[in-house]
């Protein structure tokens, strides 16, 4: 059985949906003391880095840490917005533009590792105020990377996707089946 160190509940949902057994331990991780700027490598760090805070505590048990960075066609980071403000200029920046979605995943158990990124895009259609101000009354723009969901309410937001759905959602599934398959479980 494999711990997810994740307290997200799509990612949750997502191995619910694939039949995997696990339970959820939260990381008790500072994702701020990560400084690494590269997106790619970022968010392969702070997988790891929450696959590791709980596999301490459970050396002999498969963790799955897992993190999603969102990057906007100018190369500006977008991470989970600090506020409705923050969330609003991230809307604005990714408005009628294409953004990276680099998901990170890591397998760890004791000291054996196998991670990496999956990148999939999101297309933005043009939005026009209404459509923000309608989004940041939502609020589910709050604990999101770049301040979206591609899922639900979120639909409407892109023109379109590109890549793995689920990735862009926060479990990229296929590096995680490629990764599953590394350590044969």
């Amino acid at each position: 059985m494999f711990i997810l160190a994740s307290k997200s509940p799509q990612r949750k949902e997502i191995l619910e949906r694939l039949g995997i057994e696990f339970e959820v331990i939260a990381p008790d991780f500072d994702e701020t003391s990560v400084l690494e700027k590269d997106p790619v490598e970022r968010a392969e760090i702070l997988a790891i880095s929450k696959a590791q805070s709980v596999s301490r505590d459970y050396p002999d048990r498969w963790v799955i840490g897992v993190d999603t960075l969102v990057v906007s066609k100018c190369g500006k980071l977008l991470e989970k917005p600090r506020d409705s403000r923050d969330a609003r200029k991230m809307f604005e920046l990714q408005s009628g533009k294409k953004s990276a979605v680099h998901s990170g995943l890591c397998l760890m158990r004791g000291d054996k590792r196998h991670s990496g990124v999956n990148t999939s895009y999101v297309v933005f259609k043009k939005l026009n105020s209404k459509e923000i101000d309608d989004w940041m009354r939502s609020k589910i723009w709050q604990d999101r990377s770049g301040g979206f969901q591609v899922e639900g309410e979120g639909e409407g937001l892109f023109k379109s996707i590109e890549g793995e759905k689920d990735s862009i959602v926060g479990f990229p599934v296929g590096l995680f089946e490629e990764l599953r398959s590394e350590i044969k479980c």
